[in-house]
């Protein structure tokens, strides 16, 4: 089952790698034309996501006492501190593929058997791609991270791709790549977490 970290009765940190995914599935298909858009992508689709709404509707919204998540109308908005943490892992997650995709990518290569990253899906490359670095740089149970990399390998990919993304991350799990940390903060995703108030939880 996939992991469900709650604020306000939702996933948070499953969107966070929905949205890193997109970002890397981008770059891949249009390289350099990304990175200029990628921060305000980032917030506003977590915004979207978490509230239901445009960043720009939202006060409005509150004053009027109307629920901002039309899926999930008994549920609270994410407070500024906690979208900017959730925007904060969602940089991260993207940034430490991006500094270290190429040890990341010999990681992959070394346990896929045969399968060079150029013959996979884009989708599968970075699914695989996010999971394998988040697995060394955070705090989050591996195992959940290759939950997570399976959910978005439902929406993204076909079922067919299930065994095969599982296979690799299950082989990378036992001696994940060395990377170092992210520019932006100088942290890794495992002191980040300590202070974002959505730890990883699997309840």
């Amino acid at each position: 089952m996939a992991e469900v970290e709650k604020t306000g009765g939702f996933p948070t940190r499953s969107y966070a790698r929905m949205v890193a995914f997109q970002i890397l599935y981008q770059e891949d298909t249009n390289p350099g034309l990304v990175s200029e858009y990628a921060d305000d992508f980032i917030y506003n689709e977590l915004h979207q996501l978490t509230c239901g709404v445009t960043p720009d509707d939202t006060p409005a919204l509150a004053r009027a006492g109307e629920p901002v998540n039309d899926e999930l109308p008994q549920t609270k908005p994410l407070s500024v501190k906690e979208l900017t943490a959730l925007v904060a892992f969602t940089r991260r997650l993207v940034r430490n593929v991006q500094e270290n995709r190429d040890r990341i990518d010999e990681a992959i290569t070394a346990v896929s058997k045969n399968w060079d990253l150029s013959r996979m899906g884009v989708a599968e490359r970075n699914i695989l791609r996010l999971a394998t670095g988040e697995m060394q740089i955070g705090r989050t149970p591996k195992a959940i991270v290759i939950d997570e990399a399976l959910e978005l390998a439902k929406k993204f990919s076909d079922r067919e791709s299930l065994p095969f993304i599982n296979g690799i991350l299950d082989r990378v799990r036992v001696k994940p790549p060395e990377l170092g940390p992210t520019a932006d903060s100088g942290t890794n995703l495992s002191e980040d977490e300590t202070t974002s108030g959505t730890p990883d939880t699997d309840s």
